[in-house]
């Protein structure tokens, strides 16, 4: 495919183009490697990706999670908790 016929294929796709040309996009995805767009009245709504992207964000994911539990546990014990019951009394009518 020259670069031409690539700056011709859209990124992204209407919700009405998605139905209309659902195995196409498909194809992109999953052959092409290709993350496309979804818009809905101009707006972006959401992206279609692929399974080893959707593993990948998801791998990214728990490291960030599991970066943020350990930073968590080292505030809890350098600085101590706070007992459930003194944070319901601080805070019990918001809560």
């Amino acid at each position: 495919m020259s670069q031409n016929e690539k700056a011709q294929i859209p990124s992204s796709y209407t919700s009405r183009e998605v139905r209309e040309q659902l195995a196409t996009i498909l194809g992109r995805v999953q052959h092409g490697h290709e993350r496309l767009g979804i818009t809905r009245n101009g707006k972006p709504v959401a992206y279609i990706v692929s399974i080893e992207d959707l593993s990948a964000l998801e791998e990214l994911e728990d490291l960030v999670d599991g970066k943020l539990a350990l930073e968590s546990k080292r505030e809890v014990e350098e600085n101590g908790s706070t007992p459930w019951l003194k944070v319901k009394e601080q805070f019990g009518k918001i809560l």
